[in-house]
């Protein structure tokens, strides 16, 4: 009938649109939706109109986690990469601990978090850089706090404005020693986001 309005077409508001925002926060979370991915969803959510436009990000996330059939893989607490006279690079689709421990000796460390699956809503990042370097690299949005401090070295790089829809934490903090840490804020290029992930071993 002319003037029915559809339960599809009903209009939406911020408290719809934040709910799924919170919603897409906790399907990253629990490793089903990568960082860059969380960012392509979220910014649709808050460009979504009606309930149709929600129901269609969120078409593909289950309501409630699935029921394993296995024990779920336990988030691993510490890991420590290492760099030694050499060079060391963690990216595309990788798991990093909760307390990732990245030391650079007379080599470079670059640890790029834009496609990494993280097992809660913040990752620390203890970085001790000696004669070398450890690059964190994130998406724009992340939230960073950063207390790392540089004897005979430095410490810093870009960070990005983030506010209620930021799905990650990073703290990063350490000691670099006629060295440097430093943080670079990158998009995924055309060509990465259109790949397929790398098998993580899963």
């Amino acid at each position: 009938m002319p003037g029915t309005t559809t339960q599809l077409e009903l209009r939406i508001g911020d408290h719809e649109r934040s709910e799924a925002v919170t919603f897409l926060r906790r399907q990253c979370a629990e490793g089903r939706l990568t960082l860059d991915e969380f960012s392509d969803r979220a910014d649709l959510v808050l460009r979504a109109r009606t309930a149709q436009d929600l129901r269609a990000v969120l078409a593909d996330l289950p309501a409630l986690p699935p029921v394993p059939a296995a024990p779920a893989r336990r988030a691993r607490r510490w890991r420590l990469h290492l760099s030694v006279f050499s060079g060391n690079r963690q990216a595309g689709r990788w798991r990093p601990a909760r307390h990732t421990i990245a030391v650079s000796v007379f080599g470079s460390m670059t640890l790029d978090l834009r496609e990494a699956v993280v097992a809660g809503p913040e990752v620390a990042i203890h970085a001790y850089a000696v004669f070398g370097s450890v690059n964190v690299i994130t998406l724009e949005g992340t939230e960073l706090d950063c207390s790392a401090i540089a004897v005979f070295g430095s410490v810093g790089g870009s960070v990005s404005p983030t506010d209620e829809t930021s799905p990650l934490l990073v703290r990063l903090e350490g000691v670099a020693v006629f060295g440097s840490i430093s943080t670079r804020v990158r998009a995924l290029r055309h060509a990465e986001r259109g790949a397929p992930a790398r098998a993580s071993g899963e």
